[in-house]
């Protein structure tokens, strides 16, 4: 018998599609997966429909997070798009309390739900994303990849 996840059980019984997977370091070798990425339609102002990433994570972390780096890496058709980081504590200050990062975080077991809208003025395409955190040691702590074509 296969184990599902809760996240699996989600995803399979609203037919969403799983565009990208959390694993617990950026390495291939021995990491393990933590988490999924879905995107989901959704209806904006004005009736315009676009879709949402939508990321739930289930992570453990060993050592307590007192701060750190959020790293991103947009490709577009095969292209660099975007490279950015920030600080992980004030990651989003700018964008409200739904993105906001609240440190520190003591060792012990976490599970989050995470959205992001889609600018519906992005033109189609294939888009890959790389997303990763550093603890204050710059040790990866989460990192995640998709991939998506709009």
């Amino acid at each position: 018998m296969q184990y599902k996840t809760y996240e699996d059980d989600v995803i399979q019984r609203n037919n969403f599609g799983s565009i990208g997977e959390i694993y617990n370091n950026c390495e291939e070798k021995d990491r393990v997966m933590v988490g999924r990425t879905i995107l989901i339609t959704d209806v904006r102002p004005a009736g315009l429909y676009g879709v949402t990433a939508r990321s739930f994570v289930n992570i453990t972390l060993d050592e307590d997070l007192e701060g750190g780096r959020s790293y991103l890496e947009v490709k577009y058709n095969g292209n660099d798009l975007l490279a950015r980081n920030w600080e992980l504590c004030n990651l989003d200050e700018d964008y409200g309390d739904e993105w906001q990062i609240y440190c520190p975080f003591s060792s012990g077991e976490y599970s989050f739900v995470k959205e992001c809208q889609i600018p519906t003025y992005l033109p189609r395409g294939r888009y890959e994303t790389t997303v990763w955190i550093t603890d204050q040691n710059d040790k990866v702590v989460i990192c995640g990849f998709s991939n998506f074509t709009l």
